[in-house]
């Protein structure tokens, strides 16, 4: 029963870690806020 639960517990973070985890893919930086057109207030 322990080595059950141990392999359980192995798999369930195993899957967290592969779902919830930083992306391994390439990282997108987002783009900054097009500055605003002559003579419109920024907020």
């Amino acid at each position: 029963a322990y080595l059950a639960h141990l392999i359980g517990f192995g798999l369930g973070f195993g899957y967290a870690s592969v779902r919830y985890g930083r992306p391994t893919g390439p990282t997108r930086v987002k783009a900054a806020p097009a500055p605003a057109p002559e003579g419109e207030n920024q907020p």
